[in-house]
C-alpha cells in the first residue's frame, strides 16, 4: 500500500517518466526490440511469454535499456574527449576506469583542478542525440572511488565546480 502511494505520487510529479515506461513496454511488445537514437538495438525475445514473470522482466529490461543505453553512449563520447583534452593539456594522468556512467581518473595532485574541470566540462556537454539536454553530474575528488563518492557534490554547470586548495589535495594522498 505504501509503495503504491509512493509510486502514484512519483508519477503524478513526473508523468513523462510514466509515459516513457509505457512507450518502452509498447515498443518492446510491438516490435520485440528497442532501438536507441544512436542506432544501438536490443531485442526482447521473451516479451510475449505466457509466464507473467518473464513478460514483466522483459518490460523492466526494455525500460532500463533506454536511460542506461543513452547514459553509456554519452559517457563513452565524453571519455574520448576527456582523454584527448588530458593529452592536449599535458595532464599527468588519465582515465583509469569506467563503470556505467562513472568515469574515474588518476592524476598528479598539481593537475587535480585542471583535470576535474576538463571532466566536468565534457560530462556536462550537450549532445544533439539527447536534444541538447544537459544533465547534472556528481564530482568527488579523493584517493579512491569509495572516498570520492562520499565527497561528491552535484554540478549542473561548469561554474558550480569548486576549486580544490593545495591543503585539500594533500589530504587526498
Amino acid at each position: 500500500e505504501w509503495t503504491q502511494e509512493f509510486m502514484d505520487k512519483f508519477f503524478d510529479n513526473y508523468p513523462e517518466i510514466k509515459q516513457m515506461i509505457e512507450a518502452s513496454k509498447q515498443m518492446a511488445w510491438r516490435d520485440g526490440k528497442i532501438q536507441l537514437p544512436n542506432g544501438r538495438l536490443r531485442r526482447f525475445p521473451r516479451v510475449h511469454e505466457k509466464q507473467i514473470s518473464q513478460r514483466n522482466k522483459q518490460a523492466r529490461e526494455a525500460f532500463n535499456f533506454l536511460p542506461q543505453g543513452m547514459a553509456a553512449y554519452i559517457t563513452r563520447k565524453a571519455m574520448r574527449k576527456i582523454h584527448q583534452d588530458f593529452r592536449k593539456e599535458k595532464i599527468r594522468g588519465g582515465i583509469i576506469n569506467i563503470v556505467y556512467d562513472s568515469i574515474m581518473s588518476c592524476c598528479k595532485i598539481e593537475d587535480v583542478n585542471r583535470a576535474a574541470k576538463i571532466m566536468v566540462k565534457r560530462m556536462l556537454e550537450p549532445y544533439e542525440i539527447m536534444d541538447r539536454r544537459i544533465f547534472s553530474i556528481e564530482l568527488g575528488i579523493a584517493k579512491d572511488w569509495s572516498q570520492a563518492e562520499k565527497k561528491a557534490y552535484k554540478i549542473n554547470k561548469l561554474e558550480d565546480y569548486r576549486e580544490w586548495s593545495p591543503s585539500q589535495c594533500q589530504s587526498i594522498g
